[in-house]
């Protein structure tokens, strides 16, 4: 089987306790039998919850950090939606 050259990201989306992480964790595990050694093919999965940890407080949004009641004078931002946000 042929695989894609190009990056793909592939979203699951799901109430909690569907299946989500079970399905994925499955669909990482045949993806990587189906490379074949491929060293150009690398598959993982990244949890919505890993990526705002992965993400400097800076970046977070004026309103977020405002409704927490913590110091906006780090954040990059100054307007809530000025686009510079995570």
């Amino acid at each position: 089987m042929k695989l894609l050259t190009a990056p793909l990201a592939i979203l699951v989306n799901g109430p909690s306790s569907s299946g989500k992480s079970t399905l994925c964790h499955g669909l990482q595990d045949r993806l990587t039998e189906l490379a074949d050694g491929n060293a150009n093919a690398a598959f993982a999965r990244v949890a919505f919850d890993d990526i705002g940890r992965l993400m400097s407080d800076k970046l977070y949004p004026v309103s977020f950090v405002k409704l927490q009641g913590r110091d906006l004078s780090r954040l990059v931002s100054r307007q809530p939606h000025d686009g510079r946000a995570g």
